[in-house]
């Protein structure tokens, strides 16, 4: 079992996500198909739409992507704006 760094949920031990708040669980084994980067939608590495980072931000989709990390539209859950 893994327990979420960001709100204490216990999930199953092959998650990718936490099934509470979507926060990243970290790296886990490879699933049948061979993806070693479990997600709910989107291409590896990406965060999926609706997780909850940090207990703040839910993100909303992807703006922008390069050599160093990807940008993404997400909205402050306390305050109700727009971040990147």
């Amino acid at each position: 079992m893994k327990r979420c760094p960001s709100c204490s949920t216990t999930n199953s031990s092959d998650a990718g996500f936490c099934i509470q708040c979507g926060f990243p669980l970290g790296t886990v084994t490879a699933d049948a198909t061979g993806d070693s980067n479990p997600r709910l939608s989107g291409p590896p590495g990406y965060l999926p739409t609706g997780a909850l980072v940090d207990g703040k931000y839910r993100i909303e989709r992807v703006l922008g992507e390069g050599g160093m990390g990807i940008v993404y539209l997400a909205r402050d859950v306390r305050f109700g704006v727009n971040v990147a």
